[in-house]
Formats: structure tokens, sequence, C-alpha cells
């Protein structure tokens, strides 16, 4: 029997589940707020070591998001001043959102958007001659904007004990790799059809093959640094670094330079067991990731954690293998949703906090007819719990030795409502039905 290990009280029906799906020689820890998505079957916020010379693995263990995350750059203080003016000032707040919301590409708004580089590339793993490809969401919880945190420390050329509180803005980008990802997870669920190992599929075939993995690792952090470079442009930023995106064919594509990297259904061999095992992470590989930063509900915004000294440069040891949590725990599917989104629309004609969300976020739903009301993301209607993790559990998840902020959401602009659950919303709304 496969063995389980948890930090949290476990459900029956997610013990049975897992049970089901791993093997004998298979291992799995759930980190806090684990949990199974009701839409989707992927389980979440558990890391898995599965054996890599044994047959028949089981395809529902892994998400179709492969090596999502988020990407964070801090905003210096002088384009800190900038951002200061733009979020005093409630008609640039639109105007920001405005143009985030028509310049950021997204798959969930039109759908002849591809977004992300394919998995396809030459002998030197760049982009294949020729080959072009659109930077933006691949998801409805994709988003980038600007968030703002305020936490102590010194003062520049202060003394120590002279610690006060600074306020900081951060530009965070959470996307996935979009085709690739596609791509990759295709024909790994049909190389798993075919009763094939994880060392068959990843290491000793063409497809995926190793330099599919290769590929499709990189590829989600390229599209998210992408999108911060285009979105610092669009607000404003100035002192935002970039170089050159050396995967890419032309000398023109550039990347922003990311301060915070971390990656989520993360899949890779181990060097360090006699026998062959590769570790799923369905949440943050603190190996695989730069820094450490992880999700809460969208009006919480997220947890960033820091050194003592406020370096973001973090390296994570834990008896978790390395990991934590990536996202809070969802309360409400999209189901469950839809039907309270319709009476509050069909009650009040709005949002019950629009206010507070029209002056941080916006998003763009594609139109299904004129009097469609724009509805919020399912996100902004509670669909997931607060983070809960980082003060109970920080001793077992290694974080104990360091100070986590909070980022507050101010100018974000979200992925829509995904069409088909959009598409019902407006028909619950019709005077018809």
């Amino acid at each position: 029997m496969a063995r389980l290990l948890t930090l949290d009280a476990c459900p029956v029906f997610l013990r049975n589940a897992l049970l089901q799906s791993l093997r004998e020689y298979d291992e799995a820890i759930l980190l806090p707020q684990a949990w199974r998505s009701p839409e989707s079957q992927t389980f979440k916020n558990i890391v898995f070591r599965l054996s890599g010379d044994s047959a028949s693995v089981d395809a529902s263990l892994f998400s179709t998001d492969w090596f999502t995350g988020i990407s964070l750059i801090h905003v210096t203080d002088d384009d800190a001043r900038t951002l200061d003016s733009i979020l005093a000032s409630p008609e640039q707040r639109r105007r920001i959102l405005g143009l985030l919301k028509d310049g950021i590409p997204s798959e969930i708004t039109d759908s002849c958007v591809v977004v992300g580089p394919p998995l396809e590339c030459d002998t030197d793993e760049r982009d294949k001659e020729g080959a072009s490809w659109v930077a933006g969401f691949d998801s409805t919880s994709s988003f980038v904007g600007i968030f703002s945190a305020e936490h102590s420390k010194v003062p520049e050329n202060g003394m120590p004990g002279t610690n006060r509180v600074h306020k900081k803005y951060y530009l965070v980008c959470k996307a996935g790799a979009g085709a690739s990802a596609a791509t990759f997870h295709s024909r790994f669920l049909a190389a798993c059809e075919n009763a094939k190992s994880l060392d068959d599929i990843l290491e000793n075939s063409d497809s995926p093959g190793p330099q599919g993995l290769r590929r499709v690792s990189t590829s989600a952090t390229r599209n998210r640094a992408r999108i911060l470079l285009h979105a610092a442009q669009i607000i404003g930023l100035s002192s935002v670094t970039s170089v050159p995106d050396h995967a890419a064919r032309s000398a023109a594509d550039r990347i922003a330079v990311c301060d915070v990297d971390v990656s989520a259904n993360v899949i890779r061999k181990l060097d360090s067991t006699q026998k062959s095992v590769w570790q799923y992470s369905a949440s943050i590989d603190g190996t695989a990731s730069k820094g450490l930063v992880s999700l809460s509900n969208a009006g919480d915004g997220l947890v960033l954690f820091l050194t003592s000294s406020g370096d973001c440069r973090i390296s994570l040891k834990n008896d978790v293998w390395g990991c934590i949590p990536y996202t809070s725990k969802r309360l409400k599917s999209a189901k469950d949703l839809s039907p309270p989104i319709v009476e509050e629309y069909g009650r009040t004609g709005t949002h019950p906090d629009a206010q507070w969300i029209r002056d941080r976020f916006s998003w763009k739903n594609r139109q299904f007819s004129d009097s469609q009301p724009d509805v919020e993301p399912f996100a902004l209607w509670g669909s997931h719990e607060p983070e809960s993790f980082a003060q109970c559990f920080s001793r077992e998840l290694g974080l104990d030795g360091f100070q986590s902020i909070r980022l507050r959401p101010e100018l974000v602009c979200c992925a829509g409502v995904d069409a088909a659950k959009l598409r019902a919303i407006v028909k619950g709304l019709s005077p018809s039905s």
C-alpha cells in the first residue's frame, strides 16, 4: 500500500482518492490546505514521490497546468512615487486598469488567441525558425498587476534598532506555460495510456521525453516574464530591468528580470535515491523556485516570505520535501457560485463589494449580448478561503526563520470568467429564462 503523511487533518474522501491513485511504492505528503478540485479532479497542495520504473502511473494525479507559477518584481522608489500619484487619483486608477485590460492578451476572452511558447523547438532548445508566440493569460486564475505591502525594516543608512514600517510596491504575475503545457500534457496522457513508466515517458522516449520536459519547465517563466515587461510598460514603470529572451530567435524579444519566480505542478527526478524516484509537487517546489510566495484569495492577495533582513533570496529546507502550499483551499466550485451570482445580479444588479473591487481590479469577459452584466471573476465572489498556513505550520514548513508580508491588490488585471460559465449566467439573467 502507498504511504501517506499529513500535517493537518485529512478528509476521508481525499485519503481514499489518493490511495486509489497511488501504487505500492509511491508516497505522498499532504501539506496544509490540501484539497482536490471538484471540477478538474486534480490534487492541490500535495507532494508525491512516484516510482520511476514502475508501469501504469495514474495520469489523474497530474494537473494540466504544468509548471504554472508566480513571478514578482520589486518596484523601485522612483517608480513607487509614480504609483503613489496614480493610486491617489480615481481617474488614473481607472485609466491604468482599462489599459491593462485591453493590453494583456487572454485565451479566456478570445478563442483565437493561443498564448505561451510552443513545445516544439530546435536542437538548441530555442524557438523554431520563424516561430512567434503571444504572452498572455492561459487560465481563469491568471492575473498581473500592482500589489502593495507594509513591512518593518531599517531605513536606508539607518542604525540597528531603528526599524519602521515601509510601504513597498510589487509587480506580480500569475500565469502558466500555455500552449507548451497543453501539448506536453496531451503527450504525457497518451504515454500513460500505454502503461509506460515515468522513466520511459520522461527519459527514454521522444514524446514528451527529456527535451519536452525541459522546454515546458521554462515556458511558464518566459510567459510570465514577458507579461510583466508588457504590464510595466503599460503602467509606466521605467526601472524594470529586461534582458534578451535567449530561448527566442530574435534579439528584440526581451523578458523582465524577476526578483521572485516560483513554480508549482513541477516534476523532477531525484538524484539522492537508490531507486528511480520522481517528485511531483502539486504545490510550490522550493528547489525549482527562486524565492517564496504563496496565494491567498483574490481580495486578500499574496504572502511573500523574506529573510530577517528583507531579502527575497531564500533557501528553503524542510521535512516535507522542500515544498509549501501554492493556493488556498477552494470553498465553492464554479457550478456552486453561478446561482448566487444570478440571484445577486437579479436582485441588486451589482456585486455586494462592487466599489472596492472596481477601484482595484479590471477584467474582460466575452460578449454574448449587449445587455449582459460585466460579471466579476469568480475569485472575487468567494471561491477560495484565505491563506491560513503561514503562522500555524511555519515550523513544520521551515518558514519560522523568515518574515511573511501580505501583498494587497492595488491595480490588478485578471482573466475573465470562463465562457461556458458566463453563458449560463447570462442565460439565467435573461428575461425569457
